[in-house]
């Protein structure tokens, strides 16, 4: 069998069950001299691209699916879309005007259906498991990884370390879903 990738917006096409929620959050009020402005964004899943920044109701920056916010008046902006450390520094005599409000707008994945995502995803490949470990031991058994030693845990961690993957296996995981 022919690894497939899980990808995101390939995955919602083909299930369209992921409803990306849209969430806003001010993270700042202008005084005409402060150009720094940062943010932690509560912690979840932010889809990369759908970063906006606004100010005062107009769109200033935007994300470039690979954490960089950038825009005409900003001079440097991050995105962290796994811990949502947000930072945008504004350029030289672009300072943000008295009171303007600046928001962030972005689509986030809730946790719950990235499940439901990988099960739908495990059952279109013919997997018949009735629970997210019965199709994952599937997947990984038709994978090469039946045998592997261990906690299925271990044998995801063997997987995607062969798929070049290394570090905690939840962050493993993430960027494998995301590739």
């Amino acid at each position: 069998m022919i690894l497939e990738r899980l990808n995101y917006n390939d995955i919602k096409k083909k299930f369209d069950v992921v409803v990306a929620v849209t969430r806003t959050v001010s993270f700042g009020v202008g005084d005409a001299v402060e150009v720094l402005f940062t943010a932690a964004l509560p912690a979840h899943t932010i889809i990369p691209d759908t970063v906006l920044i606004k100010l005062d109701g107009t769109t200033v920056g935007t994300d470039n699916a690979s954490g960089v916010i950038a825009g005409a008046t900003i001079e440097a902006g991050s995105i962290n879309y796994h811990t949502g450390a947000l930072s945008v520094k504004f350029s030289v005599g672009n300072a943000p005007g008295n009171t303007l409000v600046l928001k962030v707008l972005y689509n986030w994945l809730p946790t719950q259906t990235k499940y439901d995502v990988l099960s739908n995803y495990f059952h279109s490949l013919g997997y018949t498991g009735s629970s997210m470990p019965d199709l994952e031991g599937q997947f990984l058994t038709a994978n090469g990884f039946a045998h592997a030693v261990g906690t299925l845990s271990d044998r995801w961690s063997a997987y995607l370390a062969g798929e070049g993957y290394t570090g905690r296996l939840s962050d493993a995981l993430r960027s494998w879903v995301r590739a």
